[in-house]
């Protein structure tokens, strides 16, 4: 589906089980950055706390930049408190697509106008798959047909139909990634530099046969579990094969570049409930708290998912109860409070007193 970016990626590490830290883009992104649960997201836009990442990167005079879509996604970017002048929107095209081309010519030419002496960190959210949505004669391996919302179409055309239409999408990213990947090339910019690929969140095809499509209403790992991959030079990439098949998270990506690479000599605990992906002696994550943004887009339920051994432990302001990985419903079980109170823990820590 993404030939381009998996090639790259197979020159690094790829983490095939690795989860987000939400369902849908606000949450997932957050625990990417911020390296906690997003039960703080309220707390950080009330205070105006920027994820301790960017401060890091402006103390070290880090030429940052954030290429994204505007609308919901610059909500999402405003709520972080990130500094206006350091994220590119662009807001003038009408279709995603040509909005995702004009972040890739964005980039292409702040990369060209960069200060070489300087280090530099950019991020690159691509939002076609929010539709999805790709060129009206885009050329690709599967059926060129457009969506106008998951469950609609899906009734339309089908799930076969749901997924051609996804994997289009996806291959048309592919394309304009391909673009930049080129351009780190041609600069030799990769004997130096570290290239993260993943996505915010994960896409459901009703493949649990419960009509629920797309994203935002369960914590199955449809909805969760995405694509992770490190291209690093070899040094570091030979301490991340042995990782490969751990369970990682989101949380991991602050706390690994912080403490191998900005120069932070604090213990993880004191900043995020993540992992280092470099360290020899991470043990697995024994569970996640995915928190979801549900009651910000489409209720005004509060949702929170516990994972744990393919279980998913989800409660909200008027019930608890289990499910399975396949969103089933587990009866007559009973609640691990250590391991409820684990949860509630992370999502707790941070708060000063």
């Amino acid at each position: 589906d993404a030939p381009n970016l998996w090639k790259f990626a197979k020159q690094g590490t790829v983490f095939t089980n690795h989860f987000s830290g939400g369902n849908n883009t606000y949450d997932g992104l957050f625990s990417l950055f911020y390296g906690i649960p997003s039960s703080y997201i309220d707390l950080c836009g009330k205070y105006n706390k920027t994820a301790l990442i960017f401060d890091r990167l402006k103390q070290l005079k880090y030429q940052i930049n954030f290429f994204i879509l505007s609308n919901a996604n610059k909500k999402i970017f405003e709520s972080f408190s990130i500094d206006y002048e350091l994220i590119n929107y662009v807001n003038n095209e009408n279709e995603k697509f040509l909005r995702d081309k004009k972040i890739t010519e964005n980039w292409i030419t702040w990369h060209n106008n960069l200060n070489k002496t300087q280090p530099w960190f950019s991020f690159i959210f691509y939002d076609s798959l929010h539709g999805p949505d790709f060129p009206h004669d885009y050329s690709s391996l599967y059926q060129p047909v457009k969506s106008t919302h998951y469950k609609t179409f899906a009734d339309i055309v089908g799930r076969q139909g749901f997924i051609n239409i996804y994997k289009t999408s996806v291959h048309y990213i592919d394309s304009l990634a391909n673009q930049i990947l080129t351009q780190l090339k041609q600069f030799n910019d990769l004997d130096n530099t570290i290239v993260i690929i993943t996505a915010d969140h994960g896409c459901e095809w009703n493949d649990n046969n419960q009509d629920t499509w797309g994203y935002c209403t369960n914590f199955n790992n449809c909805q969760i579990q995405v694509p992770f991959a490190i291209i690093a030079p070899k040094l570091y990439n030979d301490n991340l094969v042995k990782k490969v098949h751990n369970i990682t998270t989101h949380y991991d990506f602050t706390p690994t570049l912080m403490k191998n690479f900005l120069g932070i000599q604090n213990e993880i605990t004191d900043y995020s409930i993540g992992a280092d992906l470099l360290s020899s002696n991470t043990s697995t994550n024994c569970h996640l708290v995915i928190q979801s943004g549900g009651y910000r887009y489409f209720s005004t339920d509060f949702m929170v998912g516990c994972i744990k051994n393919n279980e998913i432990l989800t409660f909200n302001n008027k019930k608890i109860y289990f499910l399975d990985k396949f969103n089933q419903w587990i009866f007559n079980k009973n609640i691990n409070t250590d391991y409820l109170n684990q949860a509630l823990e992370y999502m707790t820590r941070f708060i000063k007193k």
